[in-house]
């Protein structure tokens, strides 16, 4: 691209707060838009990461908002979830062993 485009200002960062030029936004856009369109648009991972971003977001709120929920299982429940969450920290920890 260099060899066909000799304007020396469009291959470096914009100086301060100053945008590129539009025309290299609007490329920008459509290269981008193009490029996640065709990335994967056969397959079912946009919908299983949809799916995640679902349970992520409405589980946790699930046991936020129960009120129904007894004293002594909330203890419990704070507990089984803090047992969970070492496991977790010592599982993704990097093994010493040589």
């Amino acid at each position: 691209m260099r060899l066909v485009i000799k304007n020396r200002q469009l291959f470096e960062a914009p100086k301060g707060n100053h945008p590129p030029p539009w025309w290299i936004r609007g490329i920008l856009v459509l290269t981008c838009t193009g490029v996640s369109f065709a990335h994967g648009s056969n397959d079912g991972q946009k919908g299983m990461g949809l799916i995640m971003l679902i349970l992520v977001g409405t589980v946790p709120l699930a046991y936020a908002l129960n009120r129904a929920m007894p004293a002594d299982q909330v203890t419990q429940f704070v507990a089984m979830a803090q047992v969970t969450q070492e496991s977790i920290t010592r599982a993704s920890r990097p093994s010493r062993r040589r």
